[in-house]
């Protein structure tokens, strides 16, 4: 076997290298420059696909506080404008409406304290759709956009919460349940909201804190946690799964039939390859074991026709492997290895629309490019092959990817692309340049050697 070394090498260039003409252009980088930059954070493109809202973080003199900006700029990239600004206070986390008009996103500008407000795309000023004393923790819009729900209250007692989809009215407490409600999930139909709560409430490292003794507790002791439902309509709770488990990663197939979810159990000592996936029928509630090892696998993804369920994990499920994605029916039987005879880590970021391919973004020695994996034949190929960093996202109803792009001499930016033209890159639509700047420094060499 031979082994592969992968070295970067930034080389400074000289007068000697560069042209007179070029050195003129451009001067040489300083260290404040490195404070100049801004950074790209979420992004997401509108349901009708015509606009991409987005969030940029910047530095703030005399403060040095990092804060963060809203945005909304044309799929074309011709048209960009500025949703949000507030002077040392950020705006995070956008998200569209399900039929678009509104996008929703929290800040702590008003009071200190993280709450929801929404914002038409055209502009106009921000409102505010809630008054949590504590703050508010996730939240999210149904499928259908007709509600919001969030988790709000004091730590340890949070609780759900629900809004009307255009964030008029008064918000309604949803659950009352004996501890506090942590991850949740809307179903398909919008008629309950599935959610993690533990088995008893953590009060005992509660009174710690509050006390003010804030040692650190190695494996501290964590009590059994959860899958319940709550209909929306009756407020009536629901416990879905038993046992010595702490659930998390919630997963949800679009036919609505099916949650799948990791297991951990609750026993202190024990580490996240202790883990396990488990599929629950959410129509006989009955839930079934998928994996029995000692690795640590990946989320389970199902694919968008509900009949597949796909992770990634080691090769042979043996820790230490290379991980390889794994694929089955959702109604039973072996797992399937895809990309068996690669020696690279594979894994599963979204689904082509007819199930047929996987796409994931994987390493390359110093890059970072987008794959495809045959869901069916298993066979793995390139769809980029670039010199730079790339990650690509896909909005559930859309056939237009995001990239979050960079090489040696652009920092991040944001492009849009279809699908099926993600490897033409002259086919990309540059929607971001945050830092125009850096076209007047003189950067160092990049040089990948491979041996």
């Amino acid at each position: 076997m031979i082994a592969r070394v992968v070295l970067l090498v930034a080389i400074a260039l000289t007068g000697a290298r560069v042209p007179a003409s070029a050195q003129q252009a451009k001067r040489p980088m300083d260290f404040p420059d490195i404070f100049r930059f801004k950074t790209l954070q979420s992004a997401e493109l509108s349901p009708d696909g015509a606009w991409v809202v987005y969030e940029v973080q910047r530095l703030e003199f005399p403060d040095w506080k990092r804060v963060s900006d809203l945005f909304v700029v044309s799929a074309d990239g011709r048209s960009t404008k500025q949703l949000t600004y507030t002077e040392g206070e950020s705006e995070s986390g956008p998200r569209w409406r399900p039929g678009g008009g509104l996008v929703g996103f929290t800040s702590t500008r008003d009071g200190k304290k993280r709450q929801l407000f929404v914002i038409r795309p055209d502009g106009g000023e921000a409102r505010k759709i809630t008054d949590a004393e504590d703050g508010i923790e996730s939240w999210a819009w149904s499928r259908d956009g007709s509600r919001i729900a969030y988790v709000a209250g004091p730590e340890g007692k949070r609780q759900l919460w629900l809004l009307a989809g255009d964030g008029t009215g008064k918000a309604e407490q949803l659950t009352r349940h004996a501890t506090e409600v942590r991850d949740f999930s809307w179903s398909e139909d919008g008629r309950k909201v599935y959610f993690v709560a533990p088995d008893e409430p953590d009060s005992t490292r509660r009174k710690r804190m509050k006390e003010k003794f804030d040692v650190r507790v190695v494996n501290e002791p964590q009590a059994p946690a959860h899958l319940w439902a709550v209909e929306v309509g009756t407020k009536r709770e629901t416990r879905l799964t038993e046992g010595p488990l702490r659930v998390s990663g919630l997963e949800l197939s679009r036919d609505g039939r099916w949650a799948a979810y990791r297991g951990m159990p609750a026993d202190r000592y024990r580490d996240f390859r202790a883990s396990e996936l488990y599929l629950l029928d959410l129509q006989s509630g009955t839930s079934e074991r998928l994996t029995e090892n000692f690795v640590g696998e990946g989320g389970v993804s199902f694919s968008p026709d509900s009949r597949l369920i796909a992770t990634a994990a080691p090769r042979d499920f043996r820790y230490g492997n290379v991980r390889h994605v794994y694929v089955r029916p959702v109604t039973g039987g072996e797992w399937r290895e895809l990309g068996r005879g690669t020696d690279r880590d594979l894994g599963v970021d979204f689904w082509s629309a007819d199930a047929r391919r996987i796409y994931f973004d994987g390493s390359d020695g110093v890059n970072r490019n987008v794959y495809e994996l045959d869901a069916q034949g298993g066979a793995v190929r390139p769809v980029t092959r670039l010199d730079a960093t790339l990650t690509a996202t896909k909005p559930r109803e859309s056939e237009s990817v995001l990239l979050r792009y960079s090489d040696a001499s652009s920092p991040t930016d944001l492009y849009l692309v279809p699908l099926a033209q993600l490897g033409r890159r002259e086919r990309w639509v540059r929607l971001t340049t945050l830092n125009a700047w850096v076209d007047s420094v003189a950067l160092g060499r990049y040089e990948t050697v491979q041996l």
